[in-house]
C-alpha cells in the first residue's frame, strides 16, 4: 500500500474546519460514499476477468486438442464474460452519472454555504479588518478561494477516497491470489509513493509561490482599473506598465518553476513504473515457465499493475491541489475568525433618539503608543449643528467612526440621549444616524436600489419622495431608464454631484435624528458644490448634525465650530445662528418635481388635431405632451412622468390602472414615442403660430418640422448644457448647449452673444 500524500502542518487543522460543511448533508454524503465504493469495486472486475478470459476461454479455444464439450463450455463462458462485462460497464456508467450529479449538487450547496458565511463575516467583522486587508484579496475570498475549497471538499475528497479504495482492493485481491507476485506489483507502487512524498514539499511550495504571485497581480489589476483616470491624469502609463511587467514576469517565472517541478516529478515517477513492469515480467515469466503460474494469472496481475499506476499518480497530484485548498481555506478562515463588532444592548432598543450627543474625555489610537485623540470632550444639544475642521489625518473622521462604533474608544465614553452608546446595539445606533461621505459610495445596482439602501423595504413612493427632497429627481427622470438606471461600478456612470444627491436621498429616506457630512463637497465643481451645499443645509434642518470640512463656506450653517488640534477640540469663535425653540418638522417634500398627481387632475384635450394631457397642478393648467415610466423595467405600469414640450416634468401618475382607459392608452402611446431622442444639429427657422411655434431643424435623421406649445425659445435663457424639448406629438429632441450650435441657430433662439 502506498503512503498517503504529505500534508503541510496546517492541513489537518484546516480539514477539521471545513469537513463540517459536508457533514450538513449526511444523506448526500452517504449516497456519494456508497457510489464511490461501488465504482471502486466495479473498476476491479475487468482485470479480474482477464484470468478467466485467457485461461478458461482463449487457451481452451486455441488448443486444437480440446474436446467439443470443452469448447462449448469455453464459448458459454465467453458469452457470460461478455454479458457480465457489459452489465459492469452499464453499471459503472450509471454510477458515474449519478455520482457526477451528486458531486455537482453537493458542491454547489457547499460553495453556497461557504460564500454565505464569508459574506456574513464581511458584515460582522470590525471595519479595522478591511483597513489592513486588500480589497482584491477580499474579492478572492468570495470567488476563487471558495471554489478551490469546494473543489477539495467535494471532488478532491471523493477522488482521493476512490483512488485509495481502488488501490486497497488491488492489494487485497492480488495478495489473496499470489502473495509473492503481489509484492512484484506493489513494490514499484511503494517506490512511486516515496518519490511523491519526496517531491510533495517542492510541488506544494512551487504552487504556493505561484498562487501568491497571481494574487499580487490580481490586486495590481484591481488598482489599475480603479485608478485608470489618475494614471492618465498624472501621465504614469509608462511607470505603471513597468510595474505590471515586473509582476507579470515574476508570475511567469513562478508558473514556469511549478511546471518544471511537476514535469520532473512525472519523469522520475515513470522510472519505477517501467521497473515494475520488468519485475512482473521476470518474476511472473519464470513462474510461468516452471508451471506454477498460468498465463491468465500473469496477465491479470499485469492488468492490475497498469490500472494502479493512474491512482498513484493522482494521489501525488493531490499534494498541490491540497496545498492550494489549504492556502485558500486559511485566507477564508482568517476572515471568518476575525473579531466581530460588539453588539451590547442593555438599554431599551425601541426608545426614540432625540439627538443629544456627548463625548466625555474620549481617547483613541490606531497604533499603540501613538494616540490620535486625547481627552476629547464635547456636548451637543438636539438639533445643534457642529462644524469640525483640522488638518488632514488629525482625526476628524475618526470622531465620527467612534460615534458609529466602527471602532471602540480606548478611554472615556460617548453618550447619546444620556446613555453610553455601548449599551445600545450597533443596529439601533446606526439606524438613528445618516452619513454622507466625501466620496459617496454607490453600489453597482440601479439608482432606485441605491436610494432604497437607506431603508429596508422602502416603497417606490418613499424613494420618489426622498429623491425629491434631495433635488435628485430631475436628473434621474431625465435618464433613459430613470430610476432603473444602472450606475456602474462604484457609481462611475454618475457625476460627483449626482452621487452626492443620491447619498442625501438615502439619508432623507432614513429620516435620522443625527446626520454627518464628512467633506461631502470637497471634490465637486463650484456649481455642483453650491447646489449640494443648499441641499445639505435643507437636510440638516432640525437634526443634530456634524459638518466636517476645512472650507468655511461648508460650515456656514454650523452653530459652533471646533478645530481638532493635537488630539483635542478647540472652539473657534464665529457668529452663532439663532436656533428655533422647536426644530422644523422633517419632511420629504421637494420643490414640486416628482409631485404625485391624482387621477382626476389629468384630462385629455385635443389641440391642433392632436391629443395632449391637461394637468391641473398648483391651481393652474399645464399642457403635457409626453410621458415616460420612472421604473420602466421593474414598475412599467406605475409612476409615469408627464412632461411639457420643454421636457420639464409636470407631475407623476402613480398607477395607470387608476386612470380612465382613454388616458391610459394615451400615456402608453406617449411613453412609446418618448423613447426616441433625436439631436438637433441646426435651427433653420422658428415660426410663430396662433398658440405655439413651428421649428424647422436638421437632426441626425434629416430635416424635421417641430411644433411646440408654450413660451417662445427667445423667452428662455440659454441653458448651460443640452436639454430636451418635445413637440405636441410627444417626440423628444435634444437641444444642444449654445456653444455647440452655429451663430444663426443661436440668433434664432435668442441666444446670440
Amino acid at each position: 500500500m502506498t503512503p498517503s500524500p504529505p500534508r503541510p502542518p496546517a492541513t489537518s487543522r484546516v480539514v477539521r474546519r471545513i469537513l463540517p460543511f459536508i457533514a450538513r448533508y449526511p444523506g448526500r454524503v452517504a449516497a456519494l460514499a456508497l457510489l464511490t465504493v461501488l465504482a471502486a469495486g466495479l473498476e476491479l472486475i475487468p482485470a479480474l476477468c482477464t484470468r478467466i478470459a485467457v485461461d478458461d476461454v482463449l487457451l481452451v479455444l486455441g488448443d486444437r486438442a480440446t474436446s467439443a464439450s470443452a469448447r462449448e463450455g469455453a464459448v458459454a463462458t465467453l458469452g457470460l464474460l461478455v454479458a457480465g462485462l457489459l452489465v459492469v460497464q452499464i453499471a459503472a456508467s450509471l454510477s458515474a452519472t449519478f455520482r457526477g450529479s451528486l458531486v455537482a449538487k453537493l458542491g454547489a450547496r457547499v460553495a453556497a454555504d461557504l460564500r454565505a458565511q464569508v459574506h456574513a463575516a464581511t458584515q460582522r467583522v470590525q471595519l479595522a479588518f478591511f483597513d489592513r486587508d486588500h480589497s482584491a484579496r477580499q474579492f478572492a475570498r468570495l470567488g476563487p478561494d471558495t471554489e478551490r475549497i469546494r473543489d477539495l471538499l467535494v471532488e478532491g475528497v471523493q477522488q482521493l477516497a476512490s483512488n485509495v479504495l481502488f488501490l486497497t482492493g488491488v492489494v487485497v485481491v492480488l495478495a489473496a491470489l499470489d502473495l509473492r507476485l503481489a509484492l512484484y506489483v506493489v513494490s514499484p507502487l511503494i517506490l512511486m509513493g516515496i518519490i511523491g512524498y519526496a517531491f510533495g514539499g517542492r510541488l506544494a511550495e512551487a504552487y504556493r509561490v505561484h498562487w501568491r504571485r497571481l494574487a499580487v497581480l490580481n490586486a495590481f489589476f484591481s488598482d489599475a482599473v480603479g485608478g485608470a483616470a489618475d494614471t492618465r491624469a498624472f501621465s504614469q502609463e509608462g511607470s505603471e506598465a513597468r510595474r505590471f511587467s515586473e509582476r507579470n514576469e515574476r508570475l511567469a517565472d513562478a508558473a514556469s518553476e511549478a511546471e518544471r517541478v511537476t514535469s520532473t516529478y512525472y519523469a522520475v515517477a515513470a522510472l519505477p513504473m517501467g521497473l515494475g513492469i520488468v519485475l512482473v515480467w521476470l518474476g511472473g515469466g519464470a513462474r510461468l515457465l516452471d508451471g506454477s503460474l498460468t498465463l491468465g494469472t500473469l496477465l491479470m496481475f499485469m492488468a492490475f499493475q497498469a490500472a494502479s499506476f493512474r491512482p498513484v499518480l493522482a494521489l501525488s497530484r493531490q499534494v498541490a491541489r491540497l496545498q492550494g485548498a489549504v492556502t485558500s481555506a486559511e485566507r477564508v478562515f482568517d476572515l471568518l475568525d476575525a473579531e466581530p463588532e460588539p453588539h451590547q444592548a442593555t438599554a431599551p432598543q425601541n426608545v426614540r433618539i432625540t439627538g443629544a450627543v456627548e463625548f466625555e474625555d474620549v481617547s483613541f489610537a490606531y497604533e499603540p503608543d501613538t494616540p490620535l485623540l486625547a481627552g476629547v470632550s464635547l456636548s451637543v444639544a438636539p438639533g445643534e449643528i457642529i462644524g469640525l475642521k483640522g488638518r488632514s489625518g488629525v482625526g476628524k473622521s475618526t470622531l465620527v467612526k467612534l460615534l458609529l462604533r466602527f471602532h471602540e474608544v480606548d478611554g472615556g465614553r460617548i453618550l447619546i440621549d444620556g446613555r453610553d452608546i455601548r449599551e445600545r446595539s450597533t443596529r439601533s445606533l446606526r439606524e438613528a444616524m445618516g452619513v454622507v461621505l466625501q466620496d459617496a459610495f454607490m453600489f453597482g445596482r440601479s439608482i432606485s436600489e441605491n436610494i432604497a439602501f437607506g431603508k429596508e423595504g422602502a416603497s417606490p413612493e418613499e424613494i420618489l419622495a426622498a429623491a425629491r427632497a434631495a433635488h435628485a429627481h430631475a436628473f434621474i427622470a431625465s435618464k433613459p431608464d430613470a430610476y432603473d438606471t444602472q450606475v456602474g461600478e462604484r457609481g462611475r456612470l454618475l457625476s460627483s454631484g449626482q452621487r452626492q444627491r443620491i447619498a442625501m436621498a438615502r439619508v432623507f429616506l432614513r429620516n435620522p435624528a443625527i446626520v454627518v457630512f464628512d467633506e461631502s463637497t470637497a471634490f465637486l465643481r463650484s456649481a455642483e458644490d453650491r447646489s449640494v451645499q443648499a441641499e445639505m443645509e435643507g437636510l440638516i434642518a432640525g437634526r443634530t448634525a456634524f459638518l466636517i470640512s476645512n472650507d468655511d463656506d461648508c460650515l456656514k450653517a454650523a452653530h459652533r465650530v471646533f478645530e481638532l488640534v493635537d488630539g483635542r477640540l478647540v472652539e473657534r469663535p464665529r457668529r452663532v445662528r439663532a436656533r428655533t425653540a422647536e426644530p422644523p418638522p422633517r419632511s420629504l417634500d421637494g420643490d414640486g418635481e416628482g409631485q404625485l398627481l391624482r387621477p382626476s387632475s389629468v384630462q385629455l384635450h385635443t389641440e391642433r388635431g392632436r391629443e395632449v394631457a391637461v394637468v391641473w397642478a398648483g391651481g393652474q393648467a399645464r399642457i403635457g405632451v409626453g410621458a415616460r415610466a420612472l421604473w420602466p423595467h421593474t414598475e412599467p405600469e406605475a409612476f409615469v412622468s408627464i412632461w411639457d414640450w420643454t421636457g420639464t416634468e409636470i407631475g407623476v401618475v402613480p398607477h395607470l390602472d387608476e386612470v380612465e382607459p382613454r388616458l391610459r392608452s394615451w400615456l402608453h402611446a406617449a411613453m412609446a414615442r418618448g423613447r426616441v431622442v433625436a439631436r438637433i444639429e441646426q435651427v433653420h427657422t422658428v415660426e410663430r403660430l396662433a398658440d405655439g411655434f413651428a421649428w424647422s431643424v436638421t437632426t441626425g435623421q434629416g430635416i424635421e418640422r417641430i411644433e411646440t406649445g408654450g413660451m417662445s425659445p427667445e423667452q428662455a435663457d440659454a441653458p448651460p448644457g443640452p436639454r430636451l424639448i418635445a413637440d405636441l406629438s410627444g417626440r423628444r429632441f435634444e437641444l444642444p448647449s449654445p456653444d455647440e450650435l452655429d451663430q444663426r441657430s443661436r440668433a434664432l433662439l435668442g441666444w446670440a452673444s
